[in-house]
């Protein structure tokens, strides 16, 4: 054997690792399966914590409960589809395709209904200082020795009348000049 036949034998040797089946696996290849395989192994320990999480769920809101069962759907339909791919199946003409639509839609409905909710939510909201304000001039008229038959309405319009009629300027005005005649 030449030297350029056994470099090329090492070298062919050192990029694969062991056999699967055997067909060989290129070391990047079997990287990336050990990577697949944890990443895998960190979703099975996630769903059981969401199966533990399932009696939780039955004390909270409709909303809150039906987004959790929409999101344990899609990642469970999400993992099934990417299973066939893995597989070399074809996902588009499973029936996994379809739940993965239906469940896109259940998930557009639940914004829908969140959103409707904040919406209602913020119209019901009371704005705290304009309410304070409110009280605060109400009490401070009734502290005025106003009538409290007479409504707010005719309250101003009287106070408005003094103002066009005979303003403070002008009753300062004739004080003054009465006082300047009692001087003389």
């Amino acid at each position: 054997m030449g030297s350029k036949s056994k470099k090329k034998a090492e070298a062919s040797s050192s990029a694969t690792v062991g056999k699967d089946d055997g067909k060989e696996l290129h070391s990047d290849a079997r990287a990336a399966l050990d990577a697949f395989d944890a990443a895998l192994g960190k979703i099975g320990a996630a769903v059981k914590e969401l199966v533990k999480k399932k009696k939780e769920i039955a004390t909270q809101s409709p909303l809150e409960a039906a987004k959790f069962n929409v999101a344990c759907s899609y990642a469970l339909n999400s993992l099934f589809y990417m299973y066939l791919k893995t597989q070399g199946i074809s996902a588009n003409g499973h029936s996994v395709k379809a739940d993965l639509d239906r469940v896109k839609e259940y998930m557009t409905k639940i914004r829908t209904l969140e959103k409707a909710q904040t919406q209602q939510k913020a119209a019901v909201r009371v704005d705290a200082a304009a309410a304070s304000r409110i009280v605060e001039r109400t009490v401070r008229d009734n502290d005025k020795g106003g009538n409290d038959d007479e409504p707010t309405a005719t309250k101003k319009k009287k106070k408005r009348k003094s103002v066009d009629g005979e303003g403070k300027r002008a009753k300062k005005a004739k004080k003054a000049k009465k006082a300047k005649k009692r001087k003389h």
